[in-house]
């Protein structure tokens, strides 16, 4: 039986007939890699191994007779007839070792040309002299670095050092006692503002409105500047400012 496929079908994802190591035996294999058109690797069908593609062994082929007269004399032996090749059957032991073989043989040129490969990167004379000339270079710079490193970052302090003062000559300075100054002074207008209403204790669960005055049981009397939405309020002490939360725990919104 011979054990061949269309052309057409010749292809990476295309079937073709291939012996299997391990099935023994030759069954249909499902391409997975070609280099040139020549097919490298397959996927047996059978038991699903990826191998190496070894194609099937051609069968022997069949002597034909001889035709035509022969032209018996006495000066001109009679040919002998030919002897027929006896058909032999190739055995599942000896398509093992074929196959063990060829793989044998792939990894042996594999082997080849990995130290082809090691043999070309080897570095040379002159590679090995310029590496030594690079590293004896680097062994007398360092101090020569390092003072530039040096100079480097006295320059930078320098530049940061004059950057600030000119900051600091263009800028208002304000003291602490002057913000705090003016805090209370508008503390002291919203307070006025609001004599007529009452102050209420401050609580987290609580709603607040614009203007409203609170008190609260560590910052004392405060008045509701802004307020922001859903669950803070800014309020002005009589020395600061601060950012407290309301509504915690209900969903109504102001």
């Amino acid at each position: 039986m011979a054990f061949s496929r269309p052309l057409d079908d010749i292809r990476v994802g295309g079937e073709v007939d291939a012996k299997c190591g391990k099935c023994k035996r030759i069954t249909n294999h499902r391409i997975v890699s070609m280099v040139e058109g020549v097919v490298k690797r397959v996927l047996c069908l059978t038991c699903e191994s990826e191998h190496v593609y070894h194609a099937p062994p051609t069968p022997l082929a069949t002597p034909k007779k001889a035709t035509g007269t022969v032209v018996k004399s006495k000066s001109v032996t009679k040919p002998k007839a030919a002897v027929k090749a006896p058909e032999r059957e190739v055995k599942d032991s000896e398509i093992e070792e074929i196959l063990e073989a060829e793989e044998s043989l792939e990894f042996e040129e594999a082997k080849g040309l990995k130290a082809n490969s090691q043999k070309e990167t080897k570095p040379t004379k002159e590679t090995k002299a310029k590496d030594s000339a690079k590293d004896s270079k680097e062994a007398l710079e360092p101090k020569a670095k390092e003072t530039r490193a040096k100079d480097s970052k006295a320059k930078e302090t320098l530049a940061r050092a004059s950057r600030t003062r000119t900051k600091e000559s263009k800028e208002v300075k304000k003291t602490p006692t002057d913000d705090g100054e003016a805090i209370n002074r508008q503390w002291h207008e919203k307070i006025e503002a609001a004599s007529s209403t009452e102050a209420v204790d401050y609580a987290l669960e609580a709603i607040y409105k614009l203007d409203q005055v609170i008190k609260h049981p560590v910052f004392g009397l405060g008045v509701v500047i802004k307020v922001i939405p859903p669950g803070k309020i800014e309020v002005i002490f009589e020395r600061f400012y601060k950012i407290l939360v309301m509504n915690v725990g209900r969903t109504s919104k102001l």
